[in-house]
């Protein structure tokens, strides 16, 4: 999501990040922060509670 900030330039806010780590044994970890789903309560087992209203969750290779 964009928007304009006054005085020029836009300030990006983003629904979601994904990061990726990769091992020397071509095992690599996938995860991505993004904000909840409407009225979704994270499971802790699939879908983990973040900090600042985020959650995250590990992705497969």
């Amino acid at each position: 999501m964009w928007s304009w900030v006054r005085g020029g330039g836009y300030l990006v806010k983003p629904d979601s990040y994904e990061f990726w780590y990769g091992h020397a044994d071509r095992l690599h970890d996938r995860i991505r922060f993004r904000r909840p789903f409407p009225e979704e309560v994270p499971d802790e087992k699939l879908v983990h509670t973040g900090e600042d209203g985020w959650v995250y969750e590990y992705l497969s290779p």
